[in-house]
């Protein structure tokens, strides 16, 4: 057995600041604006697997952090990234989010929006076959967060998650904000609702539900398309 503590936890004991935004281990570093100036902050070995705001590693990484607590970093992201040609690079079930987009005919969205998307869909659905790994956000640096990747980020099942106060959530609040981009999220908590699945009982008397109720032919429209594509969440 090796008597060497790996990289990785070596770097945990001299680098114990390394949630904090101020730190230039923190992935917020490199992520949040669209610059040239990580690549001054972090060098080029860093820079040119992590440039830019819209590589994987940034785009799983603020989607990550998003879905489990939207503060100003989040809503910084979203409005300084607005750039409209890059793919989703941090996208979870590609082909219903693909299929959504092109339902709605809304092929450029911003690199901001995909952030909100990517978030939502992490935080109302649960993918119990889908299995991620987990991987250094900057495996140069020591103590770098971790990372979940996601080989087959196609998903098949979804269940839905608790939602909690749905009209006052922040996260349904950008969903409806951006509901384009959103629309496979959408239209999966659309059927729910429609089946009465678990955790949809609160939707009744909401912002959610009404829209649901004002859009119905949009939504059943599409839930038939993508069955007619073998997207098995929607069967």
């Amino acid at each position: 057995m090796s008597n060497y503590t790996k990289f990785i936890n070596f770097g945990s004991q001299i680098n114990k600041q390394v949630e904090s935004p101020f730190n230039s281990a923190n992935p917020i570093t490199y992520c949040l604006f669209p610059t040239l100036s990580s690549q001054f902050t972090h060098g080029s070995t860093s820079s040119n697997l992590l440039y830019g705001t819209y590589n994987p590693s940034c785009e799983l990484f603020m989607a990550e952090r998003c879905a489990t607590n939207w503060d100003s970093f989040c809503n910084v992201y979203v409005e300084k990234n607005n750039d409209d040609y890059f793919p989703n690079n941090g996208v979870i079930n590609r082909d219903s989010y693909l299929l959504a987009q092109t339902y709605l005919k809304n092929n450029k969205p911003t690199v901001g929006e995909m952030l909100v998307r990517n978030s939502v869909n992490l935080r109302f659905l649960h993918f119990p076959t889908l299995k991620g790994e987990r991987e250094p956000f900057d495996p140069n640096v020591a103590n770098s967060p971790m990372i979940t990747y996601y080989r087959n980020n196609n998903s098949g099942v979804s269940l839905i998650r608790p939602i909690e106060d749905v009209n006052n959530n922040v996260h349904i609040d950008k969903m409806l904000e951006n509901q384009a981009v959103c629309f496979d999220v959408l239209a999966r908590l659309y059927l729910g609702y429609l089946r009465g699945e678990k955790n949809t009982e609160n939707f009744k008397d909401t912002k959610l539900e009404k829209l649901f109720l004002e859009n119905q032919n949009l939504f059943n429209n599409f839930v038939r398309l993508a069955r007619q594509n073998n997207l098995i969440q929607y069967h």
